[in-house]
């Protein structure tokens, strides 16, 4: 019988996989299968393997834990992953030490390690003390006269006041929209995003040309402006034209690339097939 090695294997092509279509994989079968990753539902569905797996990752060590990617965390969560991360590398160079030196070399080792790492601490604790001062400097600089870089819409009547008319956007929908301006801006036009809609556009009610492959939000005229928000007010059951639909599937295309929003933005672009016959937004 062969010896499974404590130290797992690595492989770069699953570990690619698992982060592109495997992630759209299961961000679709989360949609559509009641309980699928919830905790538990593994060992109903095949409980051999569920307890395998739970002794295997017990029993071995993950040799590319220090170098894996976390997800987007604040600054704090940030600053402890690093700090983990370095304790992590210093237990298995001292690991290695003790298994090629002598006692003496290894306590020697050591105790430079504990100096190095009480060096580091202090000297983040100063940084730490020195941005936090800062801060309140900058804070009791600004005073309430200070004028503003970005513009804020002033909401009245809607929840959206672009150019120089009112829209109440659809509240399941308006947490999804990108804003590269005013109260709502969550995103940098620098970005590119096609979708992303600027209050200080202007905006005309009259009939509307159809809209161009590959629309984007800055590209379209006052009138098309005025129609996509126009239609952003509805519940989406009527489509006054496909190039809407593509706009707002750009939106929604981000989002699940950045793995949120994911069963809201299913549930729109399912709605949305259900009324659009063609092959290239399918």
């Amino acid at each position: 019988m062969r010896r499974r090695s404590v130290f797992r294997k690595p492989s770069l092509k699953a570990s690619f996989k698992a982060r592109t279509t495997g992630r759209a994989k299961r961000a679709v079968k989360r949609a559509i299968i009641p309980g699928y990753g919830k905790k538990g539902t593994g060992f109903i569905k095949n409980p051999k393997r569920s307890m395998y797996n739970a002794v295997y990752h017990r029993t071995s060590i993950d040799t590319l834990k220090p170098i894996k990617n976390k997800k987007r965390t604040t600054q704090g969560q940030g600053n402890q992953q690093s700090s983990s991360s370095c304790l992590w590398w210093i237990f298995w160079i001292v690991i290695l030490i003790l298994c090629l030196a002598n006692i003496h070399i290894t306590l020697g080792i050591l105790a430079v390690c504990g100096i190095v790492w009480l060096i580091v601490r202090l000297f983040k604790k100063h940084d730490k003390i020195n941005s936090s001062n800062a801060g309140n400097v900058d804070q009791s600089v600004d005073s309430p006269d200070t004028p503003k870089s970005t513009a804020k819409p002033v909401v009245h009547e809607g929840n959206l006041v672009a150019g120089n008319k009112s829209y109440n956007i659809n509240p399941k929908i308006l947490p999804l929209l990108y804003f590269t301006d005013g109260q709502l801006k969550n995103i940098d036009s620098e970005v590119g995003e096609p979708s992303a809609i600027s209050i200080n556009f202007p905006v005309a009610e009259g009939q509307f040309q159809k809209l161009s492959y590959y629309p984007s939000y800055s590209g379209l005229t006052s009138e098309q402006r005025n129609g996509f928000l126009t239609w952003l007010t509805t519940d989406l059951s009527n489509v006054p034209d496909i190039g809407f639909a593509f706009l707002l599937l750009y939106c929604l295309e981000r989002h699940i690339l950045h793995d949120e929003y994911l069963e809201e933005s299913l549930k729109i672009i399912s709605k949305l097939q259900g009324q659009i016959s063609n092959g290239s937004f399918d």
